[in-house]
């Protein structure tokens, strides 16, 4: 793809210059006895605005909107790990806690309770068949899941966070996609620890 500048730099930095128009395709005949043009890979341009000339490269002056989708990405592939780890159906979340909250709460009581009707939730999961043979097994596998969850969404978050902030700092294009690929491999790569 040509790229034909105006000769006249923008702003204050002497090497940067905005876009006239681009043609596809390698054109001589266009490119013939003119000075103020660069050559690049063809590219799907949507608009000009934001693109200038710079160093003799094609570069995104405004990188806001690019900036915003790449947070997007990576925000995204946060959300699709997370759903490897967790049921996403409404009230999922909330029972997670609460059954959480429960299991603590039972643990806590001294000596455990043999009657389970302060505990429903447990109530509904103790038995042959169920999740659980006895109060007490259920209470530390929901603890142990619970304290899982937490490692994996730290892990998460530790990728998400870093990521979209070494992004919202790169000062090019090439820097966001590189922070954008590494943030999607790490979050890839995030496994259950085991207790």
């Amino acid at each position: 793809m040509i790229v034909f500048y105006d000769p006249t730099p923008v702003s204050t930095n002497p090497d940067r210059y905005r876009i006239l128009w681009t043609a596809k395709g390698d054109r001589d005949d266009l490119t013939e006895g003119k000075a103020n043009w660069i050559e690049v890979a063809d590219q799907a341009l949507e608009t000009l605005d934001g693109w200038v000339v710079e160093g003799g490269a094609l570069v995104l002056a405004d990188l806001t909107a690019y900036r915003r989708e790449a947070i997007a990405r990576i925000n995204e592939a946060a959300g699709q790990t997370r759903l490897q780890f967790i049921t996403d159906i409404p009230g999922q979340q909330m029972l997670y806690q609460a059954k959480e909250q429960e299991a603590a709460a039972y643990l806590a009581e001294s000596p455990a309770p043999v009657d389970l009707s302060n505990y429903p939730l447990m109530a509904a999961e103790v038995g042959a068949g169920l999740t659980a043979l006895t109060p007490l097994d259920l209470a530390q596998t929901w603890l142990a899941m619970a304290n899982q969850w937490r490692l994996v969404a730290a892990a998460i978050e530790n990728v998400r966070l870093l990521h979209v902030y070494a992004v919202e700092q790169a000062a090019d294009l090439a820097t966001i996609d590189q922070y954008v690929a590494q943030a999607l491999s790490l979050l890839a790569s995030i496994v259950t620890p085991q207790p």
